[in-house]
């Protein structure tokens, strides 16, 4: 009850832990899609463009996390 664990990357190893694992996901498939046309754009011969590009992350509750009280 006084410890409260999240992990990242929401891998399967927290879905199968006892207790299973709260985690913040990323979108791994959102996110090699994105450097795979920032790839081929590049291979293409354009120039990159200066930015940043985000893929937001999911927080997944589960059993290693509890709700607070209010």
């Amino acid at each position: 009850d006084d410890l409260q664990i999240i992990g990242f990357d929401g891998t399967l190893i927290g879905e199968i832990t006892t207790p299973a694992l709260t985690t913040i996901a990323q979108n791994i498939y959102s996110l090699g899609e994105i450097a795979a046309k920032q790839l081929i754009f590049q291979l293409s011969g354009n120039r990159m463009i200066d930015g940043t590009l985000k893929v937001s992350p999911e927080l997944i509750v589960r059993e290693s996390t509890r709700k607070c009280k209010t």
